[in-house]
């Protein structure tokens, strides 16, 4: 799950920690904690997915819309 907290973004993710997005551009962003980019990605205006790179490898997340509380 991303998250906004003020100005800054996080990623909690189930039974992980949650890490601050540092940002490299507007829609790429570094997680220094496990040295990974996370690159936002987008279908028309809206992101679709965040796709992950770690290392060697790539892991793409769907976006996922939840109802407001």
């Amino acid at each position: 799950m991303v998250t906004l907290e003020g100005k800054r973004l996080y990623i909690e993710g189930p039974g992980e920690p949650k890490h601050r997005l540092a940002p490299l551009s507007d829609h790429e962003f570094f997680i220094e904690a496990i040295q990974a980019a996370a690159i936002f990605q987008k279908d028309g205006d809206k992101v679709a997915r965040l796709v992950f790179a770690v290392g060697g490898t790539t892991l793409t997340a769907i976006r996922v819309d939840t109802a407001a509380p």
